[in-house]
């Protein structure tokens, strides 16, 4: 959508995907948007596979190559991480003695063009991608015409890919700035912990072997060589650990696994090593084979189907269309978004909240995002002040649609994030409510300044009390020094932090805090007739007729409570 429409990504939008995010989901959303992805789509999985069986062949020959790449692209689930395995198999083809001639050329300059295409694809991927290549390239010696070369291609490539794509020079460095804070959120804000031990056990022991594989292949080009092809695949096994154990559930840990195997394979095995990579074929196989759920595709005959299939769709505009007129009209009776509401929209810059922007595809709304557009995403202080900016602008969207389902993961919806909420209780009003969407319209600023009235130091489980709001007031807090410092810090960078609960009164549901986002003002109280009821209600604990204190379990160290108070005046419609 943000593509179709040209919106600035850095200032516009602010997501986990770049400007060309979209090649990798080849869907029917936009017709010539979806033939891109497909092509693109297409052209990177035929460039693993045929690195895949290429590398298997130098050991095996080619048909039992072939063949073993078949069974392991028929059992595999998405390959999500394809470009970083393709790129690792470049890279240590560049480190061997014996080394295609080409494979120089696929360093260098594959190596520009998949770090650049990928650094506006995916931000998780992009960088790690540009970093493999850089070891490889001191690993090999470069010499300082190739450095002149990768360097100048990828950032010229960069720069043209972001201004093809409608974007601005002037904005690419605020997509550098707000996607770091978008990776270096996640890791607390994302956790997930649905899986079973045994699964980060065995994440865990197939990264120790991916580095142990590459330490013992025996056809580096020099000590450098070696050292950097450890340090390389030590990275990429460090992508794959993180990518398995901060969402930590059966889709990520099977697509991580199964990345990790696809790595063991383009490893440049020497045939004396063969037993060496047999056994980690069995080894990696075994953990990661329990991890899937998808159904196998043996059947070349439904291959060839699926093929033809979507190759006709690909030729064929109007087909392409009805598919897109018909998932409209499906998703239409899913939502049901009321006449009454969608008369109100028309014309009107609409965001919708909180997560279910397909709603304005659906109903060909105009859609005004705010710029980290699914807000559970606006994890750090600076993408939630990037929000609550949009939101008092006057300019910014006039109507938000927002869903009745709110709650991510056990997280305050009127907390998450903080300050945007706090915004939007001063500068929108309820309109109109149906059981499964309330209409907010822009009223103006009706807030006055915070004023602070209480501080308090708690220690981890201490029941702190909290200020009650008057009529026309609402109160909010601060709570200092929650996000993790020094050794805490570093052992959730390399494995990942605990959940932190708030919970109020004596027996209520607790909510997760968000440690880069507690200090942005979470409403804690607000006064009689300033509120919706239900599932719209913008104080927590809506179940509870007063919060009378809060607690908060699962910190390291105490932490400080500021609570603020502010006047809320009646909406100036």
């Amino acid at each position: 959508m943000a593509a179709h429409q040209g919106l600035d990504f850095g200032t516009d939008v602010v997501f986990t995907y770049g400007p060309l995010g979209y090649l990798d989901r080849p869907s029917l959303w936009y017709s010539d948007l979806a033939v891109h992805a497909f092509l693109y789509s297409s052209a990177l999985y035929l460039t693993f596979t045929c690195t895949l069986v290429w590398t298997l062949s130098r050991m095996v020959g080619r048909i039992p190559s072939a063949a073993i790449a078949f069974v392991f692209l028929a059992t595999a689930p998405s390959l999500e991480q394809i470009s970083l395995v393709v790129a690792v198999a470049w890279a240590l083809g560049a480190l061997q003695k014996d080394r295609p001639r080409q494979a120089m050329a696929l360093l260098v300059y594959g190596g520009a063009t998949l770090s650049a295409v990928h650094s506006l694809v995916k931000l998780s991927l992009g960088p790690p991608i540009f970093l493999v290549f850089l070891i490889a390239l001191v690993g090999v010696g470069a010499t300082r015409r190739q450095w002149l070369i990768f360097l100048s291609l990828f950032l010229v490539e960069l720069c043209g890919l972001w201004l093809i794509t409608g974007q601005s020079l002037s904005g690419l460095p605020d997509y550098v700035i707000y996607g770091e804070q978008i990776i270096s959120g996640y890791n607390e804000a994302m956790r997930l912990n649905l899986s079973e031990g045994w699964e980060a056990v065995a994440a865990l022991l197939v990264s120790l072997i991916l580095v142990g594989g590459s330490f013992v292949l025996d056809r580096y080009r020099s000590t450098r060589a070696r050292w950097c092809g450890v340090t390389l695949m030590g990275l990429t096994a460090f992508v794959i650990f993180k990518y398995a154990v901060v969402r930590f559930e059966s889709t990520h840990v099977a697509i991580a696994l199964s990345t990790a195997l696809a790595i063991w394979m383009v490893i440049p095995w020497s045939p004396r090593r063969l037993p060496v990579m047999l056994t980690g074929i069995v080894a990696i196989g075994l953990m990661a084979l329990p991890t899937y759920t998808n159904s196998s595709r043996f059947d070349p005959i439904a291959n060839l189907t699926t093929f033809t299939d979507q190759v006709g769709t690909l030729l064929s505009p109007g087909k392409r269309q009805r598919i897109g007129e018909e998932a409209k009209f499906g998703m239409q009776a899913y939502y049901a978004v009321s006449p009454e509401m969608l008369a109100r929209l028309k014309g009107k810059k609409a965001e919708v909240e909180p997560w279910e922007t397909a709603v304005a595809w659906t109903y060909d709304l105009d859609w005004s995002p705010l710029p980290v557009f699914q807000n559970y995403s606006a994890y750090t202080s600076e993408l939630d002040d990037l929000n609550s900016e949009e939101v008092e602008d006057p300019d910014g969207p006039q109507l938000i649609l927002r869903a009745h389902e709110r709650i991510f993961e056990g997280r305050n919806p009127v907390w998450d994030p903080p300050e945007q909420n706090r915004a939007i209780v001063c500068n929108f009003s309820a309109q109109e409510e149906d059981p499964n969407w309330q209409l907010l319209v822009r009223t103006g600023n009706r807030c006055g300044e915070p004023t602070l009235i209480a501080s308090f130091d708690g220690d981890p489980g201490e029941v702190i009390e909290v200020p009650v709001a008057r009529e026309g007031e609402l109160v909010f807090a601060r709570i200092q020094g929650v996000p993790p410092a020094g050794f805490d810090k570093l052992r959730a960078f390399l494995w990942r932090p605990g959940f932190v609960n708030a919970y109020s009164n004596e027996n209520s549901v607790p909510y997760r805090i968000i440690p880069g986002t507690a200090a942005d003002g979470m409403v804690l109280s607000m006064g009689p007739g300033l509120d919706t009821s239900g599932s719209f209600a913008q104080a927590p604990w809506a179940q509870l007729p007063i919060i009378e204190d809060i607690r908060l379990e699962g910190i390291e160290e105490g932490v400080t409570f500021d609570f603020y108070r502010v006047e809320v005046g009646e909406p100036k419609l």
